[in-house]
């Protein structure tokens, strides 16, 4: 699974993807996270959404094409993902 991961992130970040191709790509993410269940909703995650997040152009992406709980599930995963937090570096770090 994540090499179908990988091969979205090309094909977005290339240019290569077609537009259906793009389209059923997503549509896939889509049925994945209608799922009940919860396994093949962390299937998506950790297969797939971990790998879309690292990249911006895939993260506009997603934002376009992911619908209802597979878009809450991506946007958890962007929430929680280090990517995507502001560093903030403490400069006095190891001052007493």
């Amino acid at each position: 699974m994540s090499n179908f991961a990988f091969f979205v992130v090309d094909g977005i970040e290339t240019g290569n993807f077609t537009e259906g191709e793009t389209e059923n790509a997503f549509q896939f993410m889509n049925d994945l996270g209608s799922s009940d269940s919860l396994d093949i909703q962390n299937l998506l995650v950790v297969a797939i959404f971990e790998k879309l997040v690292d990249s911006e152009e895939c993260r506009k992406v997603a934002h376009q094409r992911l619908e209802g709980k597979a878009r809450d599930l991506f946007e958890r995963t962007l929430a929680g993902w280090p990517s995507s937090w502001p560093l903030k570096i403490n400069s006095n770090a190891g001052e007493n």
